[in-house]
């Protein structure tokens, strides 16, 4: 019983993580394409600059 308890949750862990390495990606993916809208009105900007706030710095 306490074998099947533990490779349950490992399994469930697993899953877990991996789904947000999944969700951190899709979040990158997002703010990249937000990133490369094309066009000056307000709205587009503002798109811009919450693309930027949602990809991780790069600075070095």
């Amino acid at each position: 019983m306490r074998v099947a308890v533990l490779v349950g949750i490992a399994l469930l862990m697993t899953v877990g993580v991996y789904g947000l390495v999944a969700g951190i990606v899709k979040i990158d993916d997002a703010g990249l394409h937000l990133v490369q809208r094309e066009g000056d009105g307000v709205l587009t900007k503002l798109q811009r600059l919450s693309g930027r706030g949602l990809l991780p710095s790069r600075r070095g």
